[in-house]
């Protein structure tokens, strides 16, 4: 099977986690939601430097699927709505 297929469904288990971090932290958030905030955009950060840094290919995808994978968590756990 293609590494990349593999990676993208392996991306795609980012979302429900992020719903499940929502719904375990939800004590958490209201103290440190500040920092999922953070934590997404460096992610984004991370992401965009990886794409213009000359390293191997192999190196470069697992920095674009790690910040993504850590970006999507972050970004659900931060903006998705509060559970009542």
């Amino acid at each position: 099977m293609n590494p990349l297929i593999i990676a993208f469904i392996g991306l795609l288990t980012a979302i429900p986690l992020g719903y499940f971090l929502k719904r375990i932290t939800s004590e958490e958030m209201k103290i440190g939601k500040k920092y999922f905030l953070y934590l997404s955009g460096f992610s984004i950060f991370v992401l965009i430097l990886s794409l213009f840094l000359s390293i191997e290919y192999s190196v470069k995808m697992t920095l674009v699927f790690s910040s993504l994978y850590v970006g999507i968590v972050s970004f659900i756990s931060y903006y998705s709505p509060k559970n009542k």
